[in-house]
């Protein structure tokens, strides 16, 4: 080999290995490892949500509707009062409607709807008042509670007729005293029998005139008995009580009779019958 071909191999090998020693010392001065880079943190998204905003107004839902409250069943008396309007008047079941029903506390015996010539005691009573359809026409029922009794209040008072409350009429409530006189078959003068003063006795008498008093033709008679209802500062009420034939015939002066005679309660016998049962014949006539 050539000297000058021996200087260049040389210098060749010389170039690499000068060139290995600056890449190990660029390599050693590499910044040490820190360790593994925080991970950043994924978000995950609910599909299902839904953003709010937070400037809306929230609109409410509906309300629920109550539960609807369950019509009463209609009392056994409408069925009993239309089995009265079959069987008394023969209309067909088919023609017969139920128009109302209610419960009501009737103020006495009577059911509001009192019998002429009948004494009822005032006493709360619990029972119904129906009405039935015919065609136009709407009957009224009257019942207790126990629908022992029904009344077709709209027949009675169609048959009543004309009738008088004498107790309103006369004005008997301020009454302090009753006297009882009979009447002398000989003179035919009124004879006294009893001063009847007692508070609990004179409201009794007062009472049993408190009612409905159904008037008839007045008959060819004259009382047996005479009863006077006096009060304070007013004027005295007359009342001629009983006739031969009829034991329960009352009957007054006062206008509001109209000329006529009354039937009154069988209870105004029971009061004045102890207090004229000891007197000599014809005495107090039985009530029928």
């Amino acid at each position: 080999m050539t000297r000058p071909l021996q200087i260049a191999v040389v210098a060749a090998i010389a170039l690499a290995a000068a060139l290995v020693v600056l890449v190990n010392a660029i390599g050693d001065n590499d910044p040490p490892a820190t360790g593994d880079p925080t991970p950043t943190p994924t978000v995950v998204t609910d599909p299902s949500a839904t953003a709010v905003d937070p400037t809306s107004t929230a609109t409410p839902g509906p309300t629920a509707a109550p539960s609807p409250t369950p019509t009463p069943t209609a009392p056994d008396v409408s069925g009993k009062a239309m089995a009265l309007l079959v069987s008394g008047k023969g209309i067909s079941p088919g023609e017969l409607s139920l128009v109302s029903y209610e419960p009501v506390d009737w103020p006495s015996a009577a059911l509001g709807c009192p019998e002429p010539g009948v004494f009822y005691d005032d006493v709360i009573v619990p029972g119904w008042l129906v009405l039935i359809g015919h065609g136009d026409e709407t009957y009224e029922f009257h019942a207790d509670e126990s629908e022992e009794t029904i009344i077709n209040c709209t027949d009675r008072q169609a048959s009543m007729g004309q009738t008088v409350n004498a107790f309103e009429e006369a004005d008997l409530d301020g009454t302090t005293r009753v006297d009882i006189s009979r009447r002398n078959s000989t003179s035919g003068e009124y004879e006294p029998v009893e001063v009847i003063e007692d508070e609990d006795e004179v409201r009794r008498f007062v009472e049993v005139f408190d009612i409905e008093i159904a008037l008839s033709e007045q008959a060819d008679c004259t009382p047996v008995f005479k009863l006077t209802y006096r009060a304070p500062g007013g004027a005295a009420q007359e009342f001629g009580y009983i006739c031969d034939g009829n034991s329960r015939l009352v009957r007054g002066d006062q206008d509001f009779w109209e000329g006529s005679d009354g039937t009154a309660a069988r209870e105004l016998g029971d009061l004045v019958g102890p207090y004229v049962s000891n007197l000599p014949m014809p005495g107090f006539p039985e009530a029928p």
